[in-house]
């Protein structure tokens, strides 16, 4: 028997992000007001805290890929968003890329538990390696399979 008899054939469930300038990503997510979607109390906005007068940000990048788990609304839902929960706490963005990265799992985490909440039909999930430059800085995180 060969292996691709022993799989079920289904879509691609794997997405990507690519996002070469993440600050302008950003400032156009803030300006199209851009929420997170968790929370007690509805919605929270994006931090629109305004940098040190006379700053440049550094530069930005932001890479992810997901690898969708028994369709592909996870996958989905997740490399269309999580990019932009980086600067959900812009203090923490500012002073800790590494620390605004596991926020910023932490948050698609809690939107893909409202999603399973609101939708119990909803059976998919994905794991995602995403990494940010900052600058001349690499940083990497992932969840899911080892």
């Amino acid at each position: 028997t060969s292996l691709i008899s022993e799989h079920k054939q289904h879509p691609n469930e794997d997405r990507h992000t690519s996002v070469g300038d993440l600050n302008a990503e950003l400032e156009a997510a803030r300006a199209r007001g851009f929420e997170s979607k968790i929370g007690s109390d509805g919605p929270k906005p994006l931090n629109d805290g305004a940098p040190p007068v006379g700053s440049t940000p550094p530069a930005h990048a932001f890479f992810g890929v997901y690898d969708g788990h028994g369709g592909s609304r996870c996958a989905t839902h997740a490399s269309s968003r999580l990019h932009l929960l980086l600067a959900h706490d812009l203090a923490l963005w500012r002073a800790s890329p590494k620390s605004a990265l596991e926020a910023a799992f932490g948050l698609i985490e809690a939107e893909l538990r409202q999603i399973y909440v609101a939708t119990p039909e909803e059976k998919s999930g994905t794991c995602a390696c995403a990494a940010v430059v900052r600058g001349h800085r690499l940083i990497v995180g992932w969840t899911g399979d080892p």
